[in-house]
């Protein structure tokens, strides 16, 4: 049998046959140690990389841990869940040594963890965790140490078929949930701490939130797997705790975050083998290929970076590459708009100009709800630097003369600006004026979008994305920087043909969570005008139509046949088949 023993900072790894070359009392004072280990294997804890950091932490009111598969996020979870419900001695071991640091502790708690599944994950993954960590003399007759005097008798387990939970010895109690629970379970009561298996939904984390908050040391925690683990939307980069943890999210709570990388775990928990086998495969193998999403996907499952793209719509933004810093827009650019509108709901509209050699750059978003049809029309033209003037009356969709406008263009001019289609069609028979009709008399004329579908839409506008090999990126191209390098420091030898301005906060917010239904490559329902009106650009087919002087012999020829790995050939905007 091996044994693996934390002692004095580091791990011991031995078998049987060690112990018998051991001298007689060394091998019994081993064996001791052993014992005392899996009866409380808590009392032993060695963190690697940050976990002692996290286990340790009473400051933020959320702690937050990233890892990969079997890298030590949910040990670490449930040990700094173990921490806040139980007293913990100051002579144990880990505390003596491994910098373990006891609370006061105050009386019994109530904790609660959960996750996706009650069985798969749960019952299967974490309760065998909780059962093995947590000391025997706490957990009872909970606990896989357990040996009971009667042989008739028998191990318990939690309930798992009916409010599953487990008394300690101290008095706490430890509750068990699955996100797949209705909202009311995880409002019903208040807890002292919530452990978080994965990402929990957010109306659900806002619901125990909002019933802790008045608990004076109330704190949550969660473990936090990077990358997207297919069939598991609480999984991966898109979610809203890795969004608060970029900053585009803001929750008004206090919170910490650490990463588990491979290289943090120690020899005698992943073999040098293994761990060399990893290295290629998610380091050097991508740095090989140059793919940045392949780069990406490999830092964060080795790494345990929330960089991942997996399971987004669009995995192949890049925001070191594509999220740039603004710049004037020279006047020969061609310029266009696109627009989600919404009278209720959100009201969308990107600015694109469009380069002598193809890129398109975002450059302004407007981002309002609750405003109506006029006023968003009012501020969309005054964003673009231009004014409305009268030109005469129309009669609305209910009968009314209201004033007619027109949009004088004398700040920036576009060659069109695009709009959902279904604002061109009457809702009802009775109804004479559609809304793009009224938009267009509000002074906002629009084209009408595409109805194309997301299936057919979504990888004509991903390929905007996609890196070209050789392509000079844009602000080498206008001279704004010697040389871009990739996230790995080194110079880039592909960009894409679509750029942001890092000042479009609601466009980067929303690409970097739209995400794809599970085990389908639709999107999930959610935030998207940003995203709605990007695809009505791209299927528009935006190009300069600036002087021709300013193309060079290369763009041409690009623009006149251009390959297209999602849609095939595409010439002057028409698919050869």
């Amino acid at each position: 049998m091996i044994y693996k023993l934390p002692l004095e900072g580091r791990w011991y790894v031995f078998k049987d046959e060690d112990l018998l070359k051991m001298e007689p009392d060394q091998a019994d004072a081993t064996r001791t140690l052993i014992r005392q280990y899996e009866a409380n294997r808590l009392s032993f804890f060695l963190g690697h990389g940050p976990q002692m950091e996290f286990v340790n932490n009473d400051e933020p009111d959320m702690a937050i841990i990233y890892a990969g598969n079997q890298y030590g996020k949910t040990h670490s979870l449930i040990c700094w869940l173990a921490r806040r419900m139980m007293p913990c001695d100051q002579y144990w071991h880990t505390c003596r040594n491994h910098g373990f640091i006891p609370r006061e502790w105050k009386g019994p708690r109530k904790g609660a963890i959960a996750s996706y599944i009650m069985t798969q994950q749960v019952q299967r993954m974490i309760w065998p965790v909780i059962s093995a960590v947590w000391p025997s003399d706490e957990l009872r007759e909970y606990s896989s140490q357990w040996k009971p005097k009667d042989s008739r008798v028998r191990r318990k387990h939690p309930s798992w078929n009916n409010a599953p939970n487990i008394p300690l010895a101290c008095g706490s109690r430890l509750d068990f949930f699955a996100y797949k629970q209705s909202q009311e379970a995880f409002e019903s009561n208040p807890y002292d701490f919530w452990a978080f298996d994965e990402q929990v939904p957010e109306s659900q984390f806002d619901g125990a939130f909002a019933r802790g908050t008045t608990i004076e040391d109330f704190q949550c925690a969660s473990a936090m797997t990077p990358h997207h683990v297919k069939g598991r939307p609480d999984t991966g980069a898109h979610c809203w705790v890795t969004r608060m943890t970029a900053g585009l999210l803001d929750k008004g709570i206090t919170f910490k975050h650490y990463n588990i990388s491979v290289e943090d775990v120690p020899i005698a928990l992943i073999s040098e083998k293994k761990r060399r086998t990893l290295y290629l495969k998610y380091i050097l193998k991508p740095q090989e290929s140059g793919n940045q999403k392949a780069i990406r996907e490999g830092r964060s499952r080795y790494f345990g970076l929330p960089e991942s793209s997996e399971g987004l719509v669009y995995d192949n933004w890049e925001r070191s590459i594509q999220w740039i810093d603004p710049f004037p827009i020279p006047n020969t650019w061609s310029l266009y708009r696109a627009v989600d509108p919404g009278r209720r709901d959100v009201f969308a509209v990107l600015w694109a100009a469009v380069a002598p050699w193809g890129d398109i750059v975002l450059y302004r978003e407007y981002y309002k709800h609750g405003l109506g049809m006029e006023k968003n029309v009012d501020m969309v033209i005054q964003a673009s630097g231009n004014k409305r003037q009268p030109i005469g009356q129309i009669t609305d969709e209910y009968g009314n003369i209201r004033k007619r406008y027109e949009e004088i263009q004398d700040g920036e001019r576009y060659e069109w600006s695009v709009m959902d289609p279904r604002t061109f069609k009457s809702p009802e028979r009775e109804v004479t004026i559609t809304q793009g009709q009224m938009f267009s008399a509000m002074g906002l004329h629009c084209i009408q979008a595409s109805g194309m579908r997301n299936a057919q839409a979504i990888p004509i506008v991903k390929e905007w994305f996609e890196p070209i090999p050789e392509r000079p990126h844009i602000l080498v191209r206008m001279k704004k920087a010697k040389v871009i390098r990739d996230m790995l420091g080194k110079p880039l030898k592909a960009a894409p043909r679509l750029y942001v301005f890092n000042t479009l906060h609601k466009f980067r917010g929303e690409i970097e969570a739209y995400c794809k239904k599970p085990e389908s490559d639709d999107p999930q329902d959610g935030d998207d005008h940003c995203m709605t009106a990007l695809k009505y650009l791209i299927l528009q087919n935006p190009r300069y139509s600036g002087p021709q002087s300013e193309m060079d012999i290369e763009t041409r020829v690009e623009e006149d046949l251009q390959p297209n790995q999602f849609t095939g050939y595409v010439r002057n905007g028409r698919r050869i088949e």
